[in-house]
């Protein structure tokens, strides 16, 4: 078969969760001998050192979808990197051209569902999404409520639908050598955009509801975003700013050292498709005090707890149940690190290459 071409919409300067797994899949196929190409699709307008960024564009008007600039663009792409399939990950109209151009240069188009791109679309886009899936040579999806939710929108058999887990590095997200060192109080470790949609608003209630009941947690809630502001004010009016830490933005070594040392991590998102930072907790022995969102409960298993989204008071009474040097929570961090291993960087990439050979 031809070269890959993975291409993502998505802003390359930021270290998330689309980046970090087309980064890495991206590896492997090469590793692979798939010898593929990715392009981003943001910044728009800026170079950046080490991406290729070529920004494509759609309007959603039915009689007027094609943006010749961006047909251009993409045609120039096809052209230069002799792709025989492209690899759309986290959908937006910019899959639109790649679709479009099928006629012409004869290539194969595999869309790939994220989680916001189909649960929380933009404006007008959201109306383009079906008619994209439903022109697909195929559609991945990273979890079982993704697909579900892809083939209920395109009107296409839920069974065509390959669901694909994402896949992190085992062998670095691992638990550290010797036991856990001893904390006076249980410490949990949130990690992500600091958005409404992640729901850290509920994290810190759990938090002062956990202290209220006489556990005395604290937190620390790593990364950026437009939140940062309400959740340090939040966190004082609830009387818990000397329980909650905001550290910024932090290098995966700095997050795995947090890992490796927390009683539990917190997912409060109140919306995801397969959030990274759940495998990585678990592939690092760190049981999960999860939200039952998206792909979540599926990956944690048995390898932690899973509770309603928007409820602090069900998370505040999860905590209790990771307190260390409990046999429960030695059984959750053993069954967390052996569930890990069924998402590997390496499986995920043998799931989408075979995708792939079936259309070649």
């Amino acid at each position: 078969m031809g070269r890959v071409l993975l291409y993502s919409p998505v802003d390359a300067t930021i270290a998330g969760g689309v980046q970090t797994v087309v980064g890495a899949l991206a590896g492997e196929l090469d590793r692979n001998g798939y010898s593929p190409e990715t392009i981003w699709g943001a910044p728009p307008g800026r170079a950046v050192a080490g991406k290729s960024i070529q920004h494509l564009f759609a309007r959603p008007d039915a009689g007027r979808r094609t943006h010749l600039p961006s047909l251009l663009k993409t045609a120039r792409m096809l052209i230069g990197t002799q792709t025989s399939i492209v690899n759309v990950h986290y959908l937006t109209p910019a899959a639109h051209n790649f679709l479009f151009l099928r006629r012409i240069f004869g290539h194969r188009v595999v869309i790939s569902v994220h989680g916001s791109d189909l649960l929380n679309p933009d404006g007008q886009e959201a109306e383009m999404l079906p008619e994209m899936l439903s022109q697909a040579d195929a559609v991945t999806a990273v979890s079982p409520e993704l697909r579900d939710r892809a083939s209920q929108l395109a009107n296409i058999p839920a069974g065509s639908i390959r669901v694909i887990s994402n896949g992190i590095d085992t062998d670095f997200w691992a638990p550290g050598d010797g036991e856990r060192p001893s904390i006076a109080a249980p410490h949990f470790v949130a990690v992500g955009r600091l958005e409404p949609v992640k729901g850290f608003d509920i994290l810190l209630e759990a938090i002062a509801s956990a202290r209220r009941q006489g556990l005395g947690a604290t937190a620390s809630v790593i990364g950026e975003g437009s939140q940062r502001d309400n959740l340090v004010e939040k966190a004082r009016i609830l009387g818990i700013s000397d329980r909650i830490t905001f550290p910024g933005r932090m290098s995966p070594e700095e997050i795995r050292a947090e890992l490796r040392n927390a009683s539990a991590f917190v997912l409060s998102s109140r919306r995801e498709g397969l959030p990274l930072s759940v495998l990585e907790a678990m592939a690092c022995g760190t049981p999960c005090v999860a939200t039952d969102v998206g792909g979540v409960a599926d990956a944690i298993a048995d390898g932690g707890i899973i509770v309603p989204p928007d409820n602090p008071d069900a998370l505040a009474e999860a905590f209790g149940a990771c307190v260390e040097r409990s046999e429960r929570h030695a059984q959750l961090s053993r069954r967390a690190r052996i569930r890990a291993y069924d998402f590997s960087i390496r499986s995920m990439a043998e799931a989408y290459g075979q995708v792939f050979r079936a259309l070649s």
